[in-house]
This record gives C-alpha cells, sequence and structure tokens, in this order.
C-alpha cells in the first residue's frame, strides 16, 4: 500500500528573522532577551534616501533544460569514460538510492546531452539516468551537466559506476515509473505512479488535493497554505494571495521541481515577509519533498518578530488515525489525539507532562492499510 510522505522543510532567514527580539541585554553575567516593543534600528536612522535599488539589466529566470543549444553539432570526443566510485558509509543497505552529482566538460567535447550515459562497471548495465543542462561554455558546447540515477548499495560497501560520453554514445535505458506535469488554469497536478498531487497556484496551497491511485483512487490528504503568525496573533498565508511567480524548473523521468514564491497575506490588504517553496516529486514515489525558504523582507525596522510559521496536515477520516512519533530513545504512541511541544533542546511536553528528550523530526500516522508520513530535515 503506498504511503505518502512530507520531507525536508527548509527554514532560511535572508536578513534578520527572530522568534523573540534577539536583543540580548548582558546583565550581572546573564543574558536575556529584549521586549517586543525594542525593534532595533530604524531604517531612517541607517539608510540614504534614495530612490530603491534597482538591477541595471533583468534578472535571468534560472532553468535547467534537458539539452544544449546546439545537439546537432559535432563535438571533439568520440567516446570517453570517466570511472565514479559510490560509497556508503552509514552502513544501511539502500535499494534504489537517489544518486545526483554535477558532470564538468571540457569545452567543445559534447553538444548532445543525449550521448551520455551512465553503466554499472561489473555488470555494464546501463542505468536509467536523468539529465539537465547546468552551464555552457560561449561556442554553446555542454560544460556542466546534472546527473540524476538510481543506484542499490551495500552497507559500507562501493560501487563503481562509469559515465561514458561522446559522439559515439548513446542514452537508451529510461526511467520505468511514469511523471507526468501538467499545468492547468489555477494549478499544477502531477502524477508520479502511485501518487496524484494538485498544486493550487492561484491562492498557493501546497497539497490542496493529495490522491493515492493505487490500488484505486481515492484521497489521503490536503492542506492549507503556507501559514505565518505575527507578533500579535495575525495570521498570513501564502493562501490569502496569489503567488508572485510560478514555474517548473526541472520535468524529466527521474524528479520533477515547481518553485513557487510570494508574499505571506492577510485576509486584509496587508502582507508580512516573504516565501520561496519548491516542491520535489520522485518518479514512482509517494514521496513529496517541500523546501521553504522564508525572506525577512520587512526592511523598515531592524528585528522582525512572528509567534509561528507552518501548514496544516488535513487526512480524511482523521478520527480514526493513530500517530507515532520519535522523541530521543523513544518511540511515543497514541491511540487518540497527540500533542507534543519540543519547549527548547531538552525537554519534551507531551500533553500536561514533561520529560527530557528531543523529537527526532519524524511522525507517522496510520488508519488500517493507510500510512502517512511527515518528516522535518535538521529537526
Amino acid at each position: 500500500m503506498p504511503s505518502l510522505s512530507f520531507y525536508r522543510v527548509t527554514l532560511l532567514a535572508a536578513t534578520l528573522l527572530v522568534p523573540g527580539t534577539l536583543l540580548a541585554a548582558m546583565e550581572q553575567g546573564r543574558v536575556s532577551y529584549g521586549g517586543l516593543d525594542d525593534k532595533g534600528l530604524s531604517a531612517d536612522t541607517v539608510l540614504e534616501r534614495s530612490k530603491p535599488f534597482e538591477p541595471l539589466r533583468p534578472v535571468p529566470v534560472v532553468r535547467f533544460p534537458v539539452q544544449g543549444a546546439a545537439p546537432e553539432r559535432k563535438g571533439a570526443v568520440g567516446r570517453r569514460a570517466v570511472e565514479v566510485t559510490l560509497l556508503e558509509r552509514a552502513g544501511e543497505t539502500r535499494e534504489g538510492a537517489e544518486v545526483a552529482f554535477g558532470f564538468p566538460l571540457a569545452q567543445g567535447a559534447l553538444f548532445d546531452a543525449e550521448k551520455l550515459r551512465v553503466v554499472d562497471v561489473a555488470s555494464g548495465e546501463e542505468l536509467p539516468t536523468q539529465v539537465h543542462l547546468l552551464a555552457h561554455w560561449p561556442d554553446q558546447s555542454l560544460k556542466s551537466l546534472l546527473l540524476q540515477f538510481r543506484a542499490d548499495l551495500a552497507g559500507r560497501g562501493s560501487r563503481k559506476i562509469a559515465v561514458e560520453f561522446g559522439d559515439a554514445v548513446s542514452r537508451k535505458a529510461r526511467a520505468a515509473g511514469t511523471l507526468r506535469v501538467d499545468q492547468e488554469r489555477g494549478a499544477i497536478r502531477v502524477t508520479t505512479g502511485p501518487l496524484e498531487v494538485v498544486v493550487d497556484t492561484e491562492r498557493f496551497v501546497p497539497f490542496a488535493k493529495v490522491d493515492a491511485l493505487e490500488p484505486e483512487r481515492r484521497r489521503v490528504a490536503a492542506s492549507s497554505g503556507i501559514e505565518l503568525e505575527d507578533e500579535n496573533g495575525v495570521l498570513h498565508s501564502s493562501a490569502f494571495g496569489a503567488p508572485e511567480s510560478v514555474r517548473i524548473e526541472r520535468a524529466g523521468t527521474h524528479d520533477a521541481v515547481i518553485r513557487i514564491g510570494g508574499p505571506f497575506s492577510t485576509k486584509g490588504h496587508g502582507s508580512l515577509m516573504r516565501y520561496v517553496a519548491r516542491l520535489r516529486f520522485l518518479a514512482g514515489s509517494s514521496r513529496v519533498d517541500l523546501s521553504i525558504t522564508l525572506i525577512n523582507s520587512e526592511t523598515d525596522l531592524e528585528f522582525t518578530d512572528i509567534r509561528r510559521l507552518g501548514i496544516d496536515l488535513v487526512f480524511p477520516g482523521a478520527d480514526s488515525w493513530k500517530a507515532t512519533a520519535g522523541a530521543g530513545e523513544r518511540v511515543i504512541e497514541s491511540e487518540g489525539p497527540l500533542k507534543l511541544l519540543q519547549a527548547d533542546e531538552r525537554s519534551l511536553e507531551e500533553g500536561a507532562t514533561s520529560a527530557p528528550g528531543q523529537m527526532a523530526g519524524w511522525l507517522a500516522i496510520r488508519s488500517g492499510a493507510e500510512r502517512v508520513q511527515i518528516a522535518v530535515r535538521d529537526f
């Protein structure tokens, strides 16, 4: 039975962002937080009065095409192979582990990205590989490529693969999984094989609809927009206003990446800070990666305070679901509602009780044969 995994929520601040104003005062050897009314320096005291900065040329949109600009041209290399050793260092046997790395090429060596393949050195078997162009030389030859494929790795073992390229090489193996990305009016629909996800791009909601397709279609999850609560408890959300940019950065046989950016809006007319969200889908997989970059664009004051950044996930028939969470060496299981609070790095509050420990950053929710897993990277 397929499972749905929401994975990797990464929070970054481009300027200054703190959950409580970090104006630390050293008094008698102690450090304390400043009050919420102390916002540090104002922009008027440190900035010259001039018109806002504008770039001197149009800012290019980053794209990752699957092919170069002149694939019909003949390169300088007929056939060449570069061996690469894959190492498993964690001691875990991995089946179909994701492998990705950049591959540089000399100027003029290759013009056609289809004339490159990855093979297993021991067996000579070609591995289905997704290739995307990262950069090209002034003569339009390929300068750097992103190679993505899957490989089985034994715990603490090694495996040799070879990257073959040249005009005499032809890539034939393709990923077995089906990955489809359809851009519709106000939405992007992604089908990975076992899963279909609808991303609302009119009012950005990452998981407007999530359907499992095997053995039959059924709704397994939905979400709110990305929510930001300010110091006064006012809710801002990516779903309260239209995003400013929506683009499919990458779509191939191995994975697809959607990038959406815009402001956190209120239900009125205000906004607070900005977000850049990336959703990554894998062919043949029910795993979805969500990466959120939080940008503090409030430059009038030195510090900006928020209470909460989050996303609500809703599961049909939630009353019958059971939850399991990792906390230090323990595994917490609940037959009913489960509320956990990581009060600080050493203490975990479970309902009304507090105990030493730190959550591992994962939560599994199950109902019968259905299972949804959520994990936060670097929790």
